[in-house]
């Protein structure tokens, strides 16, 4: 090591990128060797090194509010099992909510890495497993936690690079599709693998003590740079907003999400205090998954253009009283804490568009939109599936600065990806008949919130369907005068008798050529509509975003259509106007 103690800023920044890469690599082995599209395609899952005590260090491209959760169940998993009684060539697999946060079926896999014989760090997977849930899925009634599938407290998949086979087997015996969780198994065991080289070859390169010193200095580097940004760009006080869920999943009653955001100096603490109790129903969040979006939110306003690290996260304190809604006690269930965990994120944004109105967005759709999900025996082989179209992705909200993005992943599963239609149906007896973005759904504004997206599917074979729409009772609000988009839905046989648009179901039997339709939600609007340039509305009438009833009725901008060619009446628009 350098004598002077202290490494020069361009070595620092080599490892940090170093560190990165074999982050990636990780990241690269799970979607080559997973059999799984939720992984291979999908992305459902983060990939990261860790530092010895469980701090992030490194973080790959990948789901990031896993991310957000693997040092708390690090860390649970250690204290579990005692420091003393981690060896070298151990492998630890966690599938408990509250250890790793999330839910069961979000499975937390690390391995331990040693370097001349002391522990040096973590590279650590979590992934999203299929088949460990009951066959109902999400949309199942759970009142407890040990209904939504296997729990695995933290224990040894591999000791001293020997891989358990009665722990495969437990897997395998309690899961719908054996054959996949294996496979995804080795695909996540094979990415800690990959981590543990990379690490290993930066230390052989290094030594070991620059090493740490410059991953020490990375971590020092990041604090700084948030601490200096709260400082500088967030006022000093206290803001507040609140928002709601449309149910707790088994109800019919909305739920209250209370978000308080206080700066001092520069720090910042987030309190969910005035949120829903804690729910005997799957609509809650255990508190690593809070801390998480919290901290998601905070590093994509004030450092959104660098990897995150455990420094990101230091002048950040979050605070959820114990037994409510997003810091509950076993064994409240958490199946749902996806759909609970985004609208606390959404009030974040709410809550400081005063505050720092040019770095806030207007609320998206603000769901992940995964409905339906499809299960049956695929006639092609006689073996049963659970098919997952994927993500909706959601309109985003407007800025100050322009308009929302249309059909973007919900921002809480930023990092990950929609499955290509060729992938579900190549894999799968389904077909996906529509696929385009929700005319109208951006809320009107100086800047039009972002498109959301319309997605038909037809089942090929019999089967049963599950779905879970979120925020179908709270439309995305827009900001300084824009108004809202359209919320999320749904509809099982769309067009028929039988229409159902309730947003939750499961366990629901579903017959070949019956059709699901989802509707994701699109982005709120900034600013008066008024204000809109009407060029800009033409374009968007033009491209089919915007009807010719809308751009009347909410931007005062009146177009005349003639055998599809569109001109603007600009003396219609002057007197809708009032100019």
């Amino acid at each position: 090591m350098d004598e002077t103690k202290t490494l020069d800023p361009i070595t620092v920044q080599v490892v940090r990128n170093a560190l990165i890469s074999a982050a990636n690599e990780m990241t690269e082995t799970v979607i080559r060797t997973a059999l799984n599209p939720g992984l291979s395609e999908m992305l459902d899952f983060s990939a990261d090194l860790y530092n010895a005590e469980g701090d992030l260090i490194a973080e790959g491209k990948g789901a990031v509010m896993f991310m957000g959760t693997v040092s708390f169940g690090i860390k649970n998993v250690i204290e579990h099992v005692g420091r003393e009684n981690i060896n070298e060539g151990d492998v630890f697999v966690a599938a408990y909510s509250y250890f790793a946060g999330s839910h069961h079926p979000d499975v937390l896999v690390f391995k331990p890495i040693f370097l001349d014989g002391e522990l040096f760090g973590h590279a650590a997977v979590k992934a999203h497993w299929l088949g460990i849930t009951p066959s109902f899925g999400y949309g199942g009634p759970f009142t407890n936690m040990f209904q939504e599938g296997l729990i695995l407290p933290g224990i040894k998949l591999v000791k001293k690079g020997v891989l358990d086979q009665e722990i495969v087997d437990i897997i395998c015996y309690n899961s719908a599709f054996p054959e996949i969780a294996v496979g995804d198994m080795t695909a996540v065991l094979a990415a800690c693998d990959a981590g543990e080289r990379g690490l290993l070859a930066l230390a052989e390169k290094y030594g070991g003590e620059t090493l740490a010193e410059a991953i020490t200095t990375t971590l020092d580097n990041d604090e700084r740079t948030m601490r200096r940004i709260i400082a500088d760009d967030i006022p000093d006080g206290e803001y507040y907003a609140e928002g709601g869920l449309d149910d707790n999943g088994i109800g019919d009653e909305p739920l209250k999400v209370c978000m308080t955001v206080t700066v001092k100096g520069d720090q910042m603490t987030f309190d969910t205090s005035g949120s829903s109790p804690q729910q005997q129903a799957p609509k809650n969040c255990p508190y690593p998954s809070t801390v998480a979006v919290c901290r998601l939110v905070a590093k994509m306003l004030l450092d959104p253009h660098t990897r995150a690290t455990e420094g990101h996260w230091r002048p950040v304190t979050v605070t959820a009283p114990e037994g409510s809604m997003y810091n509950p006690l076993p064994p409240t269930p958490s199946m749902l804490y996806g759909w609970t965990a985004g609208p606390l994120g959404e009030c974040i944004f709410k809550a400081l568009s005063e505050a720092i109105p040019d770095k806030i967005v207007a609320r998206s759709g603000g769901d992940i939109c995964g409905a339906p999900i499809f299960e049956a025996v695929n006639p092609r082989d006689c073996r049963p599936f659970m098919c997952i179209p994927g993500q909706g992705p959601v309109g985003h909200g407007a800025s100050i600065e322009g308009d929302g993005g249309d059909a973007i992943i919900f921002f809480c599963m930023s990092g990950s990806e929609s499955i290509p239609i060729e992938i579900v149906e190549e894999k799968y007896p389904v077909l996906i008949e529509k696929w385009g973005l929700r005319q109208d759904s951006g809320g009107a504004g100086k800047f039009r919130g972002g498109l959301g997206v319309q997605r038909r599917v037809k089942a090929l074979t019999d089967g049963l369907v599950s779905g879970v729409v979120e925020q179908s009772k709270f439309p995305p609000w827009g900001l300084f005068g824009g108004k809202s988009g359209l919320a999320n839905a749904q509809a099982l046989w769309p067009g028929t008798e039988r229409e159902d648009t309730s947003a939750k179901f499961g366990d629901v039997p579903f017959k070949t050529d019956e059709q699901h339709d989802l509707y994701t939600g699109g982005g709120g609007g900034w600013g008066d509509p008024h204000e809109r340039d009407v060029d800009a509305v033409l374009t968007d009438v033009v491209k089919g975003y915007v009807s010719l009833d809308n751009a009347r009725k909410d931007y005062g901008v009146a177009i005349r259509e003639d055998d599809g060619e569109y001109t603007l009446d600009e003396a219609a628009t002057k007197e809708l106007r009032g100019n």
